[in-house]
C-alpha cells in the first residue's frame, strides 16, 4: 500500500492510495468521535497514477469535504483510514491529551511488548505498532507523511532503511535493549508457544516468515543442552539469518548484509544518535527518563512482560557454544553498551 495526501485543510482532505493489489479499488473509513464510521470507495479518478502504471484503473483518489460531511470544517477530531488494513493515514485533533510529537520506539525482542506499546500509543493521535511487519512502501508513506503531527510507531524496523524519514520528519527515536541471551531464550520459548497455535491464528500469521524455524524449535527439547546445540548447528541460510543478532541487524546493517563485528560499531554509532537508549534490566530508570522526555507520566509504575522460564533458559544457553555464536554480535554490542553506562555513572 502506498498513499499521499495532497490537501489537508479543515474543510478539505484529498489525496490518493494505491492498495497492494493494483486491480482493486481502495475503500476508506472516516472516523469522528461519538458517530458511526463513514465508509466510501475511492471517489476521484487519478489519470496520473494510471499513466504511471501504479494502478490498473486509476480510481484511487479520495476527497473528503462538506459533500461527504457537511460540517467537516468545524469538527475538532477527524481521521481517515484504509478500510482493509485499518491503517490510519490522516488524523487531526485538537485534544490536549495527545502528545504533539512523533516517536519511534525500537524494541528488538521477537515477542512484542504490546501492552506497553498500547499504553504509550494512547497518548498519541496515530499508532503504528509492529511497523516492521508492514511492507517497505507502506512504512515509507507513513513515516514521510507530513500531515500528522502526533504519531507513535514501534517495532524493529531496519534503521538504515528508515533513517532518512525518521530524521527529516523529526521523529524522536527511543530504544529499549535487552541482554541478548535473555532475548534468545524468550525467542525460543515464544516460538514454541506459537507452534502450538492453529496455523490460521492471526498471531501466528504475524510471524509467518519464521514458520520453518518455529517448527524446528518446536521439535527441540529446550531442557537439554545437546538438543539445543543440535538446533543451532543445523540452522542454515535464511533460517540462521532470522535468528542472528537482532539488535545488530536492526541498527547496524542493511536487510541483506552479512553481519560481522564492523556492524556492531555502526549499530553503536546509530544508537548514540537516539534521544534515549535504555535496558530492560533497569526498566524503572528507563521509564522515569522516558516520562521526562515525553513530559508526562506514561510508563512509571508499569512493568514489561516476560515469558515464564526465560531466565532459566538464558542461563542454560550461556554454556552452549552454537547458541552464543548466533548472537555474538549482539553480545559484543550489549557489552559495549553496558560499559558505556558504567563509565557515565
Amino acid at each position: 500500500m502506498n498513499f499521499h495526501i495532497d490537501i489537508a485543510t479543515p474543510a478539505v482532505l484529498s489525496g490518493w492510495l494505491t492498495p497492494d493489489n493494483p486491480s482493486t479499488c481502495p475503500r476508506f473509513i472516516v472516523r469522528i468521535p461519538d458517530r458511526d464510521p463513514i465508509e466510501f470507495e475511492a471517489n476521484v479518478f487519478r489519470p496520473d497514477l494510471l499513466d504511471l502504471g501504479w494502478h490498473a484503473t486509476g480510481h484511487v483518489g479520495f476527497l473528503v469535504d462538506d459533500k461527504l460531511i457537511p460540517e467537516i470544517a468545524s469538527l475538532p477530531d477527524v481521521s481517515l483510514s484504509e478500510f482493509h488494513t485499518g491503517i490510519t493515514i490522516y488524523r487531526r485533533s485538537t485534544s490536549a491529551e495527545q502528545i504533539d510529537s512523533k516517536l519511534m520506539f525500537f524494541d528488538c525482542s521477537l515477542m512484542p511488548q504490546w501492552r506497553l506499546h498500547r499504553i504509550i500509543g494512547e497518548h498519541f493521535g496515530v499508532q503504528y505498532p509492529s511497523i516492521d511487519r508492514q511492507p517497505l512502501e507502506t512504512n515509507l508513506a507513513l513515516l514521510w507523511n507530513q500531515h500528522v503531527s502526533s504519531v507513535f510507531a514501534s517495532g524493529m524496523p531496519n534503521y538504515l532503511r528508515y533513517m532518512a524519514p525518521l530524521s527529516e520528519r523529526e521523529y524522536q527515536c527511543v530504544a529499549l535493549l535487552r541482554a541478548p541471551l535473555e532475548e534468545l531464550a524468550e525467542r525460543l520459548l515464544f516460538l514454541t508457544a506459537l507452534s502450538k497455535m492453529p496455523r490460521e491464528s492471526s498471531i501466528r500469521q504475524m510471524f509467518e516468515p519464521l514458520e520453518e524455524v518455529m517448527m524446528l524449535v518446536s521439535r527441540t527439547d529446550l531442557e537439554k543442552k545437546k538438543d539445543i546445540a543440535t538446533l543451532f548447528r543445523g540452522l542454515e541460510g535464511r533460517n540462521r539469518d532470522l535468528m542472528r543478532s537482532p539488535m545488530t541487524r536492526t541498527f547496524g546493517a542493511e536487510i541483506a548484509e552479512p553481519l560481522d563485528r564492523k556492524k556492531v560499531a555502526i549499530a553503536l554509532d546509530h544508537l548514540a544518535r537516539m534521544r534515549l537508549v535504555g535496558r530492560r534490566s533497569d526498566y524503572q530508570t528507563f521509564s522515569a527518563v522516558f516520562d521526562g522526555l515525553m513530559q508526562r507520566r506514561i510508563l512509571s509504575g508499569t512493568s514489561h512482560s516476560t515469558v515464564p522460564g526465560t531466565e532459566e533458559l538464558a542461563e542454560l544457553l550461556r554454556g552452549i557454544g552454537p547458541a552464543t555464536d548466533i548472537i555474538e554480535e549482539d553480545l559484543a554490542l550489549y557489552e559495549f553498551f553496558e560499559d558505556s553506562l558504567a563509565e557515565m555513572m
